[in-house]
């Protein structure tokens, strides 16, 4: 199917499930090839210098569930927020920043595994277990000889 849309205001292409009891797919995308990467289920494009020649990759969805931001944010603006259920979170350039909400721990700890801690305003420590250190600060290098602590 190719649908090629004339109209500088017309959307291309529209699909409403119209019934308002429906309860169906909207809008199923299938392969028959097995899961991998050597192919594309989505991918979503502009063409931003309307040469034809200037394709500039937006989002993607390869055959193995991967999805791809190619150009712009991810941005997630409805109530129900971000949420991984495996595999974790890992930043690999540009760092983490928290613009609102502060960030909670709730397991596993906190690693800094290269760089420095760095706090600007305070720090507010309380523990609610009894017997465990508020703070505990130690050097796991074996040739560790400088200040674990400098107040």
């Amino acid at each position: 199917m190719h649908v090629t849309q004339t109209m500088a205001a017309d959307d291309a292409a529209v699909i409403h499930a119209s019934s308002e009891t429906y309860v169906g797919t909207v809008l199923t995308l299938a392969g028959s090839r097995d899961g991998t990467s050597s192919y594309k289920l989505m991918e979503v494009f502009t063409d931003y210098n309307g040469d034809g020649q200037g394709q500039l990759n937006v989002f993607e969805v390869s055959g193995n569930g991967a999805v791809t931001v190619g150009s712009g944010p991810l941005l997630v603006t409805g109530s129900g927020g971000q949420d991984i259920q495996s595999g974790g979170l890992t930043v690999s350039g540009g760092g983490l920043q928290v613009t609102d909400g502060g960030a909670t721990i709730s397991a596993g700890g906190l690693a800094i595994t290269g760089g420095s801690l760095d706090v600007s305003t305070s720090i507010s420590m309380s523990s609610s277990s009894n017997g465990a250190p508020l703070a505990q600060l130690q050097s796991t290098s074996v040739t560790f000889d400088d200040t674990v602590l400098q107040l």
